[in-house]
């Protein structure tokens, strides 16, 4: 079995702006008495399950592995998450573009298609029960991400934030390096940046022609 956690079940009180640390795969033990508060109701739902995994491999002897996907992004993303959000605004060319919360938020950006090999790659060879990080270990903050995707389109807007609109929690980092020791990401944020800014160009102009 191969359960989708999330880096939500990380506890809240780690990703703050005072407190905030690179988030090892130790830090979350469904065997423990104690758990860190997640994020939200997600953040509980994810880790419940790793919960049941744990009971799964215990109890039935099930072989259960676990990934924590970090900020995953791609090109197809559904509008909804705020990388798409983001780059959809910026091919529309909106000035100024207007960030949510301060805009110093940091979030670890990793792209599907490294998400996607990085399990292909593991899930057959690593231990049941073991838990992965998935994330490129480095953190974004959104100011940086709307810089990096409007260059990509070819402008420099004058990039603002709204104070008044949620940010979440300020760091959500990963430790990657048991990632990095089993597999190394191939896309980096640059280039999966301009990819989705190319993608959502060439799709405008299909729906135009038609």
């Amino acid at each position: 079995m191969v359960y989708f956690s999330s880096s939500a079940a990380y506890p809240v009180s780690l990703q703050e702006r005072d407190t905030a640390i690179p988030l090892s795969e130790s830090l979350i033990r469904p065997d423990s008495q104690t758990f860190g508060r997640p994020d939200l109701s997600y953040g509980w739902a994810k880790l419940t399950g790793e919960y049941l995994a744990m009971l799964a491999r215990e109890r039935h002897g099930l072989r259960v592995v676990i990934y924590r996907p970090f900020s995953g992004y791609g090109e197809d993303q559904d509008a909804s998450y705020p990388f798409p959000r983001l780059i959809r605004r910026v091919c529309n060319g909106e000035d100024p573009l207007v960030i949510w919360g301060s805009g110093e938020q940091l979030r670890d950006f990793i792209h599907i298609d490294d998400v996607v090999a990085a399990v292909m790659t593991t899930f057959l060879t690593l231990e049941s029960g073991t838990a992965v990080n998935l994330g490129s270990g480095v953190g974004t903050s959104f100011r940086d991400l709307a810089t990096l995707a409007s260059a990509a389109a070819g402008y420099s807007p004058e990039v603002v934030n709204d104070a008044t609109k949620p940010e979440g929690v300020f760091s959500r980092v990963a430790d990657a390096s048991f990632m990095r020791s089993l597999y190394t990401p191939t896309i980096s944020l640059a280039d999966g940046v301009a990819r989705a800014v190319s993608t959502l160009h060439r799709k405008s102009r299909v729906f135009e022609l038609h």
